[in-house]
């Protein structure tokens, strides 16, 4: 007889999580309160053009990479297609006065970047030094990692790892101008470099450093990959189902009660909402009052709204790479809205897909945005918002576009359609809290109280997701993998993804 899990929320931690439990023999409930799975995995079609919502491009792809052994030991790419990004440029940095793309691999961003910088050579060499480093002692990320994946704060013990970004790079580098070369993707975990451990940079850095991918048709392959290991060994994914209580006794859940009354029970349980939403659920006694007072105290990451154009296949901005594009040098900057009103952020993160059949393509604009500027809506609903709230957005759009007009002149008349979410857009389809991109914020003044287990106090309950290790499809596989070999044992999920203990 398998042991049941119930595994709450159907992104890339719980269906990774899922498929991996249901290929060592256990029997699989994943539960969804959408009416279809995916998380930010799901994406939505306009003028017959596909946009990916959550995950526009994925690092250490490459064979014998990282998240390449994490998707080779569940068969995904017999189901899922990718392509690599420009090895020249798979990101580009756009300043006031300079574009710089970076290149595929360390040497050759040393080389590069020591190039521009000559004498920040011996400091650039230092930080990939101490980055890779870092890379080398995290759980789950290195193979020879001599840390235990369920011992997620001996990190923290390094005090390079822990210090903020901006003091370790004012210590190795001289001149400003490389420094915000060094941070410049700092929209990738919603932390300015002030704020940012230094190990949260390096293992992102690291992970696009060795190989950038995007996928080749949708972002859905990976979802309809994950949801087919697990139906596949007698699993289930069930939508419309959301979670409204943990029922528990004895130090171990039970069983969860759903919205419409049913309750479903198990040995054991994974959630992968946001910790905020997972307490609203737990007893009184389930959980520590200091541990509720500590998650519920908790900072956000910077809320995100995003500009969806479909554009014709001729517009600027090649598929092949992503940009980062800044109002000025000051990184300390890159999540400030533009004063008062509806103007255009300091920073915009543009990506862009391949073109259609129909000779279109998509290009998405991500951008920082803040919670009470649309905190008054935030009793509203779904396509049931008011006029007011609809004029906002309008306005906002247009301050964007207006940007992209200044920074690539015509691109507007290559635009043939577009619309805009908000942070209540991500706040209804994803259940983070106040609209966040990256979930709970890790700061390196907080960072002990931040950084969350995936164990509670009950016995059988654990956690997963870009809240508890980092964000991105690396980030919560590596949530996955720990939360799953805390329920199953690790020496067989280990032994599952090809890392021996």
């Amino acid at each position: 007889m398998k042991k049941k899990v119930v595994i709450i929320g159907s992104g890339m931690a719980g269906l990774y999580a899922g498929a991996l439990l249901a290929k060592t023999g256990w029997h699989v409930t994943v539960l969804e309160k959408e009416p279809t799975p995916g998380g930010l995995l799901a994406g939505f079609k306009r003028k017959g053009v596909w946009f990916d919502t959550g995950v526009h491009y994925l690092g250490a792809l490459a064979k014998g990479q990282v998240l390449w052994k994490y998707f080779e030991a569940l068969d995904l790419f017999s189901d899922c297609e990718f392509e690599e990004m420009d090895q020249n440029g798979f990101e580009e940095y756009w300043f006031p006065d300079m574009k710089y793309a970076v290149p595929t691999g360390e040497q050759a961003f040393v080389e590069k970047l020591s190039a521009c910088f000559p004498q920040e050579a011996r400091g650039i060499q230092r930080c990939i030094d101490d980055w890779r480093a870092i890379v080398k002692n995290f759980p789950l990320y290195n193979p020879d990692s001599t840390l235990r994946p369920d011992r997620e704060q001996e990190i923290l013990a390094d005090p390079i790892a822990r210090m903020s970004l901006q003091d370790y790079l004012e210590t190795h580098i001289a001149d400003s101008q490389c420094r915000s070369l060094l941070s410049a993707n700092g929209s990738l975990y919603g932390l300015v470099p002030k704020e940012c451990p230094v190990y949260i940079h390096a293992l992102i850095f690291h992970s696009f450093i060795q190989s950038a991918w995007k996928f080749k048709h949708s972002s859905m392959d990976l979802v309809k990959a994950l949801v087919k290991r697990i139906k596949q060994s007698g699993g289930t994914v069930r939508c419309s189902a959301e979670v409204c209580e943990v029922l528990s006794s004895q130090g171990k859940a039970q069983a969860v009660r759903l919205t419409n009354g049913d309750v479903i029970s198990a040995e054991g349980f994974i959630a992968t909402v946001h910790p905020k939403t997972m307490l609203t659920w737990m007893r009184e006694k389930a959980v520590r009052p200091i541990y509720r007072k500590r998650v519920s105290g908790l900072s956000e990451t910077i809320a995100s709204s995003c500009l969806y154009l479909v554009v014709r296949e001729d517009a600027a901005f090649a598929p092949d790479r992503n940009y980062f594009i800044h109002q000025s040098w000051d990184m300390a900057s890159q999540y400030s809205l533009g004063g008062q009103g509806m103007h255009a952020p300091h920073t915009l993160f543009v990506t862009s897909s391949g073109a259609s059949q129909n000779g279109y393509r998509a290009v998405t604009i991500i951008f920082p945005d803040n919670w009470e500027r649309w905190a008054d809506w935030r009793n509203s609903s779904r396509g049931s918002r008011p006029k007011a709230y609809q004029e906002q957005k309008a306005a906002l759009a247009q301050a964007v576009l207006d940007r992209m007009e200044q920074l690539s002149p015509g691109f507007k008349d290559k635009i043939v359609y577009h619309e805009i979410s908000t942070p209540l857009t991500l706040r209804d389809y994803t259940g983070t809290q106040e609209g966040s991109t990256y979930g709970i914020k890790k700061p390196w003044q907080q960072l002990r109280e931040a950084t969350l287990s995936v164990r509670t106090r009950l016995g059988n309950f654990y956690l997963a997701g870009q809240s508890i290790v980092l964000p991105g499809v690396l980030g919560v596989c590596i949530s996955a993998v720990a939360a799953s070999g805390a329920l199953a044992g690790f020496e067989k999920i280990m032994k599952c993804v090809g890392v021996k203990k």
